[in-house]
């Protein structure tokens, strides 16, 4: 509380620091709610393989789960197999011969998730029998496990983006219903469905490569440019991609991760040190950007106005006449007002007081216009 006994207001969110620069050389601490330089690079020290990544683009990626064990696809025995757990590798799923693999994904949900067309999902604890989700006309080929379940599919082809939702109901005992038993249209409360989300477009020029999903469930999307850096969107809670951040000295990356919740980690191929990648970290965000100016001055002096024009006033209004807006007796509460105290005598009229409360009040009228 200041001298004034007003309200204070604390400025220490990420919308109330304007960043300057490209890239800023700050960035909001989320966790601690503080503004942090940003760690930097002197100079860009490698130079990118564009043929090597578009062939490392073309493999099937694999993905990790919460245990930290691994689930990859094995593309000459054409099977899930997954290693950690135990010395050798285990075989935790093998489709159909003509199923072709382009993703998998461990989910939140303890679901595997394969990007093949559709999007099979495998429950990893053999509560119900996999299930296959077309998603015509559109054709899964990179996915991205949200946090409160179900994934992200990313159709290169079309360039669009739906969301998979909804888990199979699991397996029971057989049990058979007397034709009169009323039963619902589905029995399962929350089947599997896919959405596509018209809002999630991007320019035609641009080839999309990767998603993922931050750990409060942000979309980003990964897009090469020709002769150009490569863009990132997020998506909102609108289901609309925002506007593109472009990734400086970057062309070609064939992956991303987000690290934490404000920035985002992409794979470079490097041509001039074979066998060794680059992965450089880049800020994200968090939403709309803050208008040019001083968010500090401007937002004091909202603030300034506002306890002037209501605080003060109702302040000076009491201390002129000793009663509030409603017509009753206000001296029994103490004034808002620095140096300012009604007068002795409480339970009393202000009227009765006669020339004791009007003495008062041109002293705190005083006080409360200086």
């Amino acid at each position: 509380m200041d001298a004034n006994l007003q309200r204070p207001f604390l400025l220490a969110d990420d919308e109330h620091w304007a960043r300057v620069g490209d890239p800023p050389g700050v960035h909001y601490d989320r966790a601690r709610r503080v503004l942090r330089l940003s760690s930097a690079r002197r100079g860009l020290s490698w130079q990118e393989d564009a043929d090597r990544a578009r062939s490392l683009v073309e493999r099937t990626p694999g993905s990790i789960d919460r245990f930290g064990t691994r689930a990859r696809w094995d593309s000459v025995g054409r099977r899930v197999v997954a290693t950690g757990a135990f010395p050798d590798e285990v075989t935790i799923y093998t489709p159909e011969p003509s199923v072709l693999v382009h993703d998998v994904a461990v989910g939140h949900d303890d679901v595997l998730y394969l990007a093949a067309g559709g999007v099979i999902l495998k429950d990893l604890r053999n509560r119900w029998e996999p299930v296959t989700l077309p998603l015509a006309p559109l054709s899964a080929w990179r996915l991205a496990p949200i946090p409160t379940g179900g994934v992200y599919c990313l159709d290169r082809v079309l360039y669009r983006i739906a969301r998979v939702t909804g888990l199979p109901q699991r397996s029971r005992a057989a049990f058979a219903y007397t034709p009169d038993t009323f039963r619902p249209k589905t029995d399962d409360p929350d089947p599997p469905r896919a959405q596509e989300l018209p809002g999630a477009t991007w320019p035609s020029a641009e080839w999309p490569v990767a998603i993922a999903c931050s750990p409060e469930g942000r979309l980003a999307l990964l897009t090469w440019v020709p002769d150009a850096d490569a863009h990132l969107r997020i998506l909102g809670e609108d289901d609309r991609l925002g506007a593109p951040a472009r990734l400086r000295g970057v062309r070609y990356p064939y992956g991303m991760v987000w690290v934490g919740s404000d920035k985002v980690a992409v794979l470079v191929a490097r041509s001039d040190a074979q066998g060794a990648e680059e992965a450089p970290v880049y800020p994200v965000a968090a939403g709309a950007p803050v208008a040019a100016g001083a968010p500090w001055r401007r937002a004091r002096a909202r603030w300034t106005r506002w306890a002037t024009s209501t605080r003060s006033a109702a302040c000076r209004r009491r201390a002129r006449t000793g009663r509030s807006r409603r017509g009753r007796c206000s001296c029994t509460r103490r004034c808002r007002r620095r140096n300012t105290r009604p007068p002795r005598g409480r339970g009393r009229s202000c009227r009765s007081r006669g020339r004791a409360s009007r003495s008062w009040g041109r002293r705190a009228t005083t006080s409360a216009t200086a």
